[in-house]
């Protein structure tokens, strides 16, 4: 709905238009309609507008809402009705339901109340005897006030106000936000940067939510914690186990007090009455802790560490004698500051004993290691056609080279060599299967985590004999034997009983698991093409910018008197200063008992006032008061000149629908550029200053200014050119582009 409220500023009326569906009345800041009287509340009452009307709502005010002279709490108000609030008269001028409400605001004097007063204040001749005379009201405040124009209360308060959201900008930046963190974060956290490649170590903001603390959704949307079990019944917090600025390297190294606390009674933790898959009571490693579980060993290939661990030795592909050990094929490797053994290859571990030759013919020459088994026959086929130069090139490179160049004529001799390689040499390790017309090695699975739920680095170890922990290898014969170590060979040394190495639960079990993998796409997207901002947003630099704002909004209000007060100065006329004017003259009266009326007059005619004698001071009982000059009568008439009314605009249809536009005495353009129109339709059909809406002699006229796709009123086919407007006229602009309806 749309409220229109003519307001009345001494002999001048103003007229505003608000847009909304409650119009707001009282002392706040937030309030449509304010009024700076202490009798007005912050939210007196409201003016609400429904299909059936309006209606006016006293909002619990101490001095009351009234309505034709009468208090209300809640009623309705039409055409004629006149609306107290305060100081405030408000009188309504239009209120149908189907236009905008139009209200004409007053307020009420307050110099004819106190001449009033100061005239009928009794005087001293007047009171009996014995009554005191009440001292007059002198406002302090006024005597004080700030009278220089470029020096007053505003312009203070704004410079405070300057000096102060400065500093808070500056304490703001995360450079100095350090100054108030109890301790240092984590070497994690101080390596760590956000998406504007800053670290986040300096930035507040990046953890903690003003006034509530870390907020734990910031912490999932880098680090993505996995759920710590799927039926806890109470998820803990991440600052429960991770608590910052406590001087903590590491944030993952939690002590066991914290894991205990839970699974040293499981039961208690979980919901609903199955038993969990893990022990219910686990206390600490070594006192009530369960065996190693690795997972079963479902892989085909064929291996026999105890022939291969043989003290005496085995032959190996030259024919020497070689002596192996379990770092000759299982090599430690070191990635990101942990040491394992590498994953196995054959072209590394296995070759140098297992040739794939097929000839002896072409002893160089060797059945590519992995692939697909057409890879095997191709090989072969083709070195018997005479083109070695595959030899020793990698399975990718042959595989180009032989689907690439013409294929070779298949001999007989070549697919019996090929079966048999793969009978003699591939079936020692893998199991053989026909696919088709072609035999094929079955793929090996090398499992590379056998814990499940632990997670174990060789990198304190290196130091150690293999067989110290796994000393099962030398007599396992078959693939499925897991040479996992048992849990009495991690005792010996992590044991609560005999401690050689102190480790908790965190040494060995690892709950999110996938924080690593998350953080580190965080970081490469947050170094690369600066993803999206998160959800929370930038709250210092949205801060920043509105205290950058808000001091050159305040700025503007202390230089803007300065610079008026400066150029008033300037254009003052150069010559000798005119003296002050004297100040308004005072007229004392002396406040004497009215005479007696002559005997004979008529007591019902009342006496008419006489000349005021010259004051002269004497020494009697009677005080002399000051009576401030009279006003001057004013030059026009007492009333409120009208504001002439000229309709409005509905836009019906386009993209500013709904929205009304008040005709102005200086009429409206609508058009595309912002420059040229007040009413902007963002649309090529429409023309940069397409038809104007101005009245003329009392009526409104629409005015087509040559556009390119014209105007037109009522559905009417031809386009107008100058066509004054009637109540329920519909403006057609273009092709439809937009619509407006002409009210009053």
């Amino acid at each position: 709905m749309t409220f229109v409220v003519q307001r009345i500023e001494g002999r001048a009326a103003v007229l505003n238009q608000f847009q909304t569906d409650v119009l707001r009345i009282g002392r706040g800041t937030n309030c449509e309609l304010r009024s700076e009287n202490p009798a007005v509340a912050l939210l007196h009452a409201q003016i609400e507008a429904s299909a059936s009307g309006y209606t006016i709502v006293d909002k619990g005010s101490v001095t009351g809402t009234y309505v034709n002279r009468r208090p209300v709490e809640s009623a309705p108000v039409a055409k004629g009705d006149v609306i107290e609030v305060g100081d405030l008269i408000l009188e309504v001028q239009l209120a149908d339901p189907a236009k905008p409400m139009f209200l004409r605001i007053t307020t009420q004097s307050q110099t004819a109340a106190v001449s009033a007063s100061i005239e009928a204040a009794p005087q001293a001749a007047d009171l009996p005897a014995g009554r005191a005379i009440k001292a007059e009201r002198i406002d302090y405040a006024l005597a004080f006030r700030l009278r220089r124009p470029y020096l007053t209360k505003v312009a203070v308060t704004s410079l405070l106000l300057i000096i102060t959201f400065a500093v808070i900008g500056e304490l703001a930046l995360p450079e100095r936000q350090t100054l108030f963190m109890p301790g240092g974060v984590s070497s994690a956290h101080s390596r760590a940067r956000d998406v504007r490649d800053q670290p986040i170590a300096k930035n507040c903001g990046a953890c903690h939510d003003p006034w509530n603390g870390v907020n734990e959704a910031k912490c999932k949307s880098c680090h993505g914690r996995a759920p710590h079990a799927d039926r806890e019944r109470t998820p803990p917090a991440c600052t429960y186990c991770h608590a910052e600025h406590r001087a903590q390297p590491k944030l993952a190294m939690v002590p066991d007090l914290k894991c205990t606390a839970c699974h040293a009674d499981l039961m208690r933790h979980i919901a609903g009455s199955e038993p969990p898959r893990i022990p219910a009571r686990i206390t600490g490693f070594g006192l009530e802790h369960p065996e190693f579980k690795p997972i079963a060993d479902a892989d085909s290939l064929r291996f026999n560490h105890k022939l291969h661990l043989r003290k005496t030795g085995i032959l190996n592909g030259r024919g020497q004698r070689e002596i192996l050990t379990c770092a000759l094929c299982h090599k430690l490797t070191d990635t990101r500051g942990r040491v394992d053994p590498a994953p196995l290859r054959f072209a590394t571990a296995c070759q140098r004993c297992h040739t794939l030759t097929f000839d002896p013919r072409f002893p160089d020459a060797e059945v590519p290691h992995g692939g697909d088994p057409g890879l095997v026959y191709g090989y072969i086929v083709t070195t018997y056609a005479g083109n070695r130069e595959i030899a020793g090139k990698s399975p990718e490179e042959i595989r180009r080279i032989l689907t690439t160049r013409p294929p070779s004529t298949v001999d007989e001799r070549a697919l019996l060599n090929a079966e048999q390689v793969i009978r003699t040499k591939c079936q020692l390790c893998h199991q053989i299967e026909r696919r088709g017309t072609r035999l094929a090695a079955v793929v090996p699975i090398l499992p590379g985590t056998w814990l499940q739920r632990a997670a174990f680095s060789h990198t304190s170890h290196t130091n150690m004999d293999c067989e110290t922990c796994h000393d099962r290898a030398r007599n396992s014969t078959a693939t499925a034997d897991v040479l996992i170590p048992l849990q009495s060979a991690c005792v010996s040394c992590h044991g609560p009983k005999s401690v050689k190495i102190p480790s908790s639960c965190v040494t060995c079990h690892v709950y999110h698991v996938r924080s690593r993998l998350l953080r580190t796409h965080a970081a490469v997207g947050g170094l690369g093409s600066a993803p999206a901002m998160s959800p929370t947003g930038d709250l210092t630099g949205m801060l920043q910018t509105v205290l950058l704002y808000a001091i050159v909004i305040l700025m503007l209000v202390v230089l803007i008197p300065v610079a008026l007060a400066l150029f008033t100065r300037l254009r003052a006329p150069k010559g000798p200063a005119a003296p002050p004017a004297p100040p308004a003259p005072v007229t004392r009266v002396r406040a004497a008992p009215s005479p007696a009326p002559p005997s004979g007059a008529d007591p019902a005619r009342k006496p008419q006032p006489a000349a005021a004698p010259a004051a002269v001071p004497t020494a009697d009982s009677t005080r002399l008061i000051d009576v401030p000059p009279e006003p001057s009568a004013p030059a026009g008439p007492e009333a409120t000149a009208m504001v002439e009314w000229y309709g409005m605009l509905t836009c019906t249809s386009g993209p500013l629908e709904g929205q009304r536009f008040i005709v102005e005495e200086e009429g409206l353009w609508i058009g595309r550029d912002p420059q040229f129109a007040q009413i902007v339709i963002n649309d090529s059909r429409i023309s940069k200053r397409h038809v104007r809406i101005v009245p003329r002699n009392g009526k409104v006229h629409a005015i087509d200014v040559e556009s390119t796709n014209g105007t037109f009123i009522d559905q009417v086919g031809e386009r107008i050119t100058d066509v004054q407007l009637k109540k329920g006229n519909t403006i057609i602009l273009a092709d439809n582009a937009a619509s407006f309806l002409y009210q009053l």
